[in-house]
Order: structure tokens, then sequence, then C-alpha cells
């Protein structure tokens, strides 16, 4: 990012642009190097987290910098159009109807660690995973797959068109990334009605909320996450899980819609950050929530 932004808001300067804006969607992405701290302090006028859990780390390296110029506007995804039953998914993907199935949709690239995933099913016997998705790692993965015994349960799917119809075949979605802003992958899982483990990533907690039904967030390793999956899978079962999710639905729908992203936004393209960051004085969950008085800057 700091090279898109040190030359789009030098290109910017030199062109008279009133008004420049960077989003930064990935918590590794801080402003480390020379480049990019110059290009936070002069070239950017707003700089755009999608997370609140990413404030912190972005702002740590910025010493003197004006903090009213980072703003959070959290991502936002809607649930997507199932037109398919579960069971009509099931049985093209050859999963048995009673079987637990676990399942992402993510690039199968590193940072989505999918390798803790063949780890955790080899663990749950009888379990599935899914992963809707493609990327570098497809023949990596699929090797360590049939390496530990479980590539008849563990389902590369590729791209797909249909991610609602993926989305309502799975028992729980999970997300093993060893980071990200605020995955718009799992608030598609949680708007869709599906319980979500993930690792502690940033905009996990802001998704998931206090309902424990609903999600969960755990270490980011194998074993615990084949715990937790167990637990889970078990918590399922209880009689008053569906209102847990519907909570979560309703949750998902308020606070992360796409219409509530794209309002954030052009609240910040339209006013700048500054003045955007001082109509939004409420931290946490709103649509856009300023750089907290305590953070370093």
């Amino acid at each position: 990012l700091f090279k898109k932004s040190w030359l789009v808001g030098a290109a910017g300067r030199l062109a008279g642009v009133p008004h420049t804006a960077a989003a930064v969607v990935i918590s590794s992405d801080t402003p480390r190097s020379f480049k990019y701290r110059m290009a936070a302090r002069h070239l950017v006028d707003s700089w755009v987290l999608n997370s609140t859990a990413m404030l912190a780390d972005f702002v740590a390296p910025l010493a003197g910098a004006d903090r009213r110029r980072v703003v959070v506007v959290p991502n936002g995804a809607d649930a997507p159009v199932r037109q398919r039953s579960r069971e009509q998914v099931r049985a093209e993907l050859g999963i048995p109807l009673d079987a637990p199935v676990l399942g992402t949709v993510a690039r199968l690239a590193r940072q989505k660690r999918l390798d803790r995933m063949v780890d955790v099913v080899a663990r749950m016997p009888g379990v599935h995973f899914v992963a809707a998705g493609d990327g570098p790692l497809h023949d990596e993965l699929s090797a360590q797959a049939r390496a530990a015994g479980v590539l008849d349960r563990f389902h590369l799917l590729g791209n797909r068109e249909d991610v609602g119809d993926i989305l309502g075949a799975l028992d729980v979605f999970t997300l093993s990334s060893d980071s990200e802003g605020m995955a718009a992958a799992m608030i598609e899982a949680v708007a869709a009605g599906v319980p979500v483990l993930t690792t502690p990533v940033a905009g996990a907690a802001d998704v998931l909320g206090q309902e424990p039904l609903a999600g969960r967030i755990v270490p980011p390793d194998p074993a615990h996450i084949a715990a937790a999956c167990s637990e889970l899978l078990v918590a399922l079962r209880e009689p008053h899980r569906a209102d847990a999710i519907h909570a979560a639905c309703l949750r998902a729908a308020s606070h992360f819609s796409t219409s509530r992203m794209v309002g954030g936004w052009e609240q910040v393209l339209t006013l700048g950050a500054a003045e955007y960051g001082r109509r939004h004085q409420t931290v946490g969950l709103a649509a856009g929530t300023p750089l907290p008085d305590g953070a370093a800057a």
C-alpha cells in the first residue's frame, strides 16, 4: 500500500486534486517504512481503516501526524442469495447429509492459513471441510490433505458463483487466517445465519459480538480450532440456538451491511476524515469511528 499511496498521493498533489483517501484493509499493513510514513503525513488526506482493532498499530509509527485524518469505516457485506437446498448442495459435493461440515470462502493464499484446517480435519474423524475459492496454494493444500489421509473429506471447490448455497451447506464457517482487516466473508457468513469460528484477527470481535452460539474466537493453532469446533457443533444442538443466530443475523444487517459501508465512505469522501470523525464520536460499531484520544499518534 505504501507504494500506491506515495505514487497516487504525489500525483494528486501535482494535479491539484482536493482530497485523496486510502483504504487500509489488512491489519499487517502498517506505515513502518519511511516512504509510507511520509505518504501518511503529507500526501494522503484521509486514511480509512476497516476495523477499530487496526487503529493502534496503524497510528503508532506516525508520531506527529494529525490523528483526525485516520477513521474507521467497517466493512460491509450482505447475506448471499441461496437458490438450492442444503441437501442438494451436499449431494453435489458428495458429503453425507448427516456429516458435520466446516467451511470457508477464501483465496487459497498463505495469509489464510488453510493448512491449519488440514490438521483440524485430521483431528476430527467424520468431519468434512469445504473451501470455496482458488489461489496459488491449491496443489499444495491438496498434497497436504492427501498426506494427512483426509483428501476425501477436504473439498477444494475453486471459485464459485453460488456462495450463498455453499454457506447454506455448512454447520460452521471457519476463518483460520494470520491477519485480516474485517473479513467480508465472515460478515457474509454471520448474515447468512452460519456460526463462525475464527482466529483472533482484526474485526472478529466487532462482528461476532458476545453471543457464543453465533461465533467464537480461538487461538490460531489446529488443536484449539479443532476443540472449539467440536464444542460449537455440540452447542448448536441446544434448543435456543436459533434465537442466538437470528440475533446475530440482525446485528450483522444493522452494523455491517453494504449500504452502511457505502454510506460511510461517501461521507468520508465528501466531508473529509476529520469532519467525518467529528460527526461520529461513538466508539465500536458506528459507521465510522475516530481515533480514540488515548491512542498513540
